[in-house]
């Protein structure tokens, strides 16, 4: 799997209980130099052909972007996962849930044991913690090493409809996220070869509304196909999260861009109440957010 290198700096983080097997491994590599920590935080600093390695007790690990360091990340890596190949799993995560400006976008991403290990290896992590460049390179490279992906968008025009009908029904904002999060997870799923469906272990949603979420994934999917969790910053474990956080934010950034040519203003240099005072304010953002009690 080649990757074009973009970013000279990246960042992969592993989860905090790996990282003591993960330093174990690493220091048993004969191209390892061991150098002293500078700070606190750092669990480990040293150097691989001549190339800078350090490491966080976060489990972040500070690497340059060169394809024989992320390798060796990978074999690594590789080492320490438990062994699940024949395992395939759904993530699923938003983006633009939080802010008026925009559409909410859910992306669903279904990954193999191999794919998991090199999306990390690459630097796949929550988007929040990651630039729009970053995001941008990343989202290419999950396109192309993930077995399918689902993608939801819904524009501003549409959100403020839906969100005035899920309300008339006495619903919330969270039935209606956890609505686009099971049509995302059905796509990501219908488009799985019948063999890797037979695959399927588990499908992740970061939590936000357990019942609810469960409910409606319930009604798009056979309960009995999969496992599905929901747990709080599920993007740390794992990486088919993390990889639906990067296409949803990603997507959700094309919009913006796209919009923005459309009507000749850059929509992020504008604030939010230059935006809602505009005749098309519909179009743009999420302006239930501003009207309802």
């Amino acid at each position: 799997m080649e990757v074009k290198t973009i970013n000279k700096i990246i960042s992969i983080q592993i989860p905090e209980e790996m990282i003591d097997k993960f330093l174990k491994k690493l220091k048993r590599s004969d191209d390892i130099v061991i150098l002293k920590t500078k700070n606190k935080y750092e669990v480990f600093r040293g150097r691989i052909n001549d190339k800078s390695i350090v490491i966080y007790s976060s489990g972040k690990i500070v690497v340059p972007n060169l394809d024989q360091i992320k390798q060796k990340i990978e074999r690594i890596l590789h080492r320490i996962s438990p062994q699940e190949h024949e395992v395939i799993t759904i993530g699923s995560d938003e983006a633009g849930k939080g802010e008026i400006l925009g559409p909410l976008v859910v992306a669903s991403v279904a990954l193999n044991h191999k794919q998991n290990i090199f999306l990390r290896s690459q630097g796949v992590m929550d988007s929040k913690n990651l630039s729009l460049s970053r995001v941008k390179d990343l989202s290419s490279i999950i396109k192309k090493n993930s077995l399918t992906n689902g993608i939801v968008l819904i524009s501003p025009v549409r959100f403020n409809q839906l969100f005035r009908e899920f309300k008339d029904e006495g619903k919330s904002l969270n039935d209606l996220l956890a609505w686009a999060h099971a049509k995302a997870i059905k796509q990501a799923f219908l488009e799985l070869k019948d063999n890797d469906r037979k695959k399927l272990d588990k499908i992740i949603v970061d939590e936000f509304s357990k019942v609810i979420t469960e409910i409606r994934v319930n009604r798009e999917l056979d309960r009995s196909l999969y496992n599905l969790i929901q747990q709080p910053h599920a993007d740390i474990d794992f990486i088919s999260v993390a990889a639906s956080s990067i296409l949803a934010k990603n997507e959700r950034e094309n919009w913006i861009i796209t919009k923005s040519k459309q009507i000749g203003m850059k929509l992020t240099n504008k604030s939010i109440d230059e935006i809602l005072k505009r005749k098309d304010a519909n179009e743009l953002g999420k302006i239930v957010y501003k009207i309802r009690k």
